[in-house]
């Protein structure tokens, strides 16, 4: 057996660092966790970051303090599978997000001066940009950076955001609603799989303009059953096309 990191403070990082390396030691370690890679953990990932951001909408601190713990082990994991191979640890990790923060936050630890909150963004993009162009990363779209992993109604919310940031956002509702209403007859029109596939994807884009963060309440809930009857008229499309469940599958998952 391997002693574990019994005699330290369980409530300090260094602990919990010291348990992952314990559990990872191919001599008396877990064999579940020995197994685990980068790959095989993506899903765990995924699932503790559900749990985290549901417990941060329940309020409860007892609720909040477990999946952030959960959610915490899956970095130092990482990183302790990193070290075992070789190719990083958890200071390098720490030490990356550290110096970031730094440099990206000049108006603290640098003679910076922003007025507001929305200065502190436009900064932000900045430096970011910067950063970028010292990397050899060259010119890049506003979207750069969002993952294509993402689901994707999360990803589309992504994608506006950064599209409402450079300076393009719908006036209003109607005026989405309008669009989708076009996308929809574009859609039905469409001549060919391929156009049908295109005109499909901008129809769900719109829809996620209407679906923007902070824009649903309970004074519009008008808007999430419109939103749903239009989902549900493209699956009803879909259907009518005989697509596959894989086709129809992808467009549920949005919803």
């Amino acid at each position: 057996m391997t002693s574990g990191p019994v005699q330290q403070d369980l409530g300090t990082f260094d602990s919990l660092v010291a348990t992952m390396r314990v559990l990872r030691d191919p001599k008396g370690g877990c064999p579940w966790d020995i197994e685990q890679t980068h790959r095989s953990l993506r899903h765990t990932l995924l699932e503790e970051t559900y749990e985290t951001l549901e417990a941060l909408d329940s309020e409860e601190p007892g609720h909040i303090v477990e999946e952030l713990g959960d959610l915490l082990l899956q970095v130092v994991f990482h990183a302790q599978i990193g070290q075992g191979n070789g190719t990083f640890t958890i200071q390098d990790v720490i030490r990356g997000i550290n110096e970031k923060l730094h440099r990206r936050h000049p108006h603290v630890f640098g003679d910076a001066h922003v007025a507001d909150s929305s200065e502190v963004k436009v900064q932000w993009d900045q430096i970011k940009a910067q950063e970028r162009q010292d990397n050899g990363q060259g010119e890049h779209s506003a979207l750069d950076g969002v993952p294509k992993s993402m689901p994707a109604l999360a990803y589309a919310q992504a994608t506006q955001n950064r599209a409402s940031r450079a300076g393009f956002a719908w006036e209003g509702d109607a005026q989405v609603l309008a669009k989708v209403t076009e996308e929809i007859e574009e859609l039905e029109s469409a001549a060919s799989r391929e156009e049908q596939e295109r005109e499909l994807e901008q129809e769900l884009e719109e829809e996620r303009q209407v679906e923007r963060p902070g824009k649903l309440n309970s004074n519009n809930d008008i808007l999430v059953i419109l939103i749903l009857i239009l989902i549900t008229k493209i699956l009803c499309f879909l259907d009518s096309m005989n697509k596959s469940q894989t086709t129809i599958n992808r467009v549920v998952a949005t919803v």
